[in-house]
């Protein structure tokens, strides 16, 4: 940020840990607007309810529903350099009796926008609220009772050799290692975390599919043959990767689908 002027020139990712995992440049010919989601259960320690809202039904179009919504105003700390922010935005409930199932901060809360446009915004591109918060949920809970491999997903549950390996076929092997522990803890439900690559690969990876060009998006549509038993894992999966928006390099949105 621009000390002189505070206009927003990046955007800094950090994990867990506040460890910065990456800059992004933000260009600043034009005013920048977003919205972001926060679970119940991150960073608690350094944020602070300011002020919040009653709770008041409100239709949201991607969820083609009926949720409960509340003003709400937090206060942000990044610890790192004990610098605050205060953003508003809204709380989300599916019901009254429920405790807040999701937050979603802006700038666009200027007391003129109304609510549903920022959150139409944000649920355009992350529909599956209730699900990933039922999913990341037991996720958490898992970790807090029995400390599985070491809570959170990083480089450091891969065991890799400061020395790169000098059979090429154990380098690729460490490769697709990698590559089926990302997708366990980030496209899976909670409880294949510890299965072995094999088991997945016979479960998910062998699955036939079609793949085909439509308009500005590749379609991927899974095949799984008749009685598959692990159907609402596959299509959960799917969902997943479509909330990440993969693209090719020519801009095309993969779409993936059962």
């Amino acid at each position: 940020m621009e000390s002189s002027t505070k206009k927003i020139t990046q955007l800094t990712l950090c994990d867990n840990t506040f460890e910065e995992l990456e800059r992004i440049p933000v260009n600043i010919s034009k005013k920048q607007f977003f919205a972001f989601g926060l679970w119940p259960w991150q960073f608690v320690e350094h944020r602070k309810v300011k002020k919040i809202g009653e709770f008041k039904p409100c239709f949201v179009e991607p969820l083609n529903k009926e949720v409960y919504v509340a003003d709400i105003e937090i206060e942000l700390t990044q610890p790192n350099i004990n610098q605050a922010v205060t953003l508003k935005g809204s709380a989300l409930k599916t019901s009254l009796a429920e405790k807040t199932r999701l937050i979603i901060l802006t700038n666009l809360a200027d007391g003129t926008t109304p609510c549903s446009q920022w959150l139409n915004l944000y649920l355009n591109h992350w529909p599956n609220f209730e699900e990933a918060f039922h999913d990341y949920s037991r996720k958490i809970e898992l970790f807090t009772y029995t400390g599985i491999s070491g809570k959170f997903f990083s480089k450091d549950m891969l065991n890799l050799d400061k020395e790169a390996p000098s059979d090429i076929n154990i380098l690729f092997r460490k490769y697709l290692e990698a590559l089926d522990l990302y997708v366990k803890w980030h496209f899976l439900p909670t409880g294949y975390e510890s299965k072995n690559f094999l088991i997945i690969q016979e479960q998910f990876y062998n699955l036939k599919t079609i793949i085909k060009k439509e308009h500005d998006r590749v379609s991927v549509v899974f095949k799984p043959p008749q009685g598959f038993q692990l159907l609402k894992d596959l299509e959960y999966a799917c969902r997943r990767l479509n909330e990440r928006e993969i693209v090719t390099p020519q801009k095309n949105k993969f779409w993936f689908s059962v």
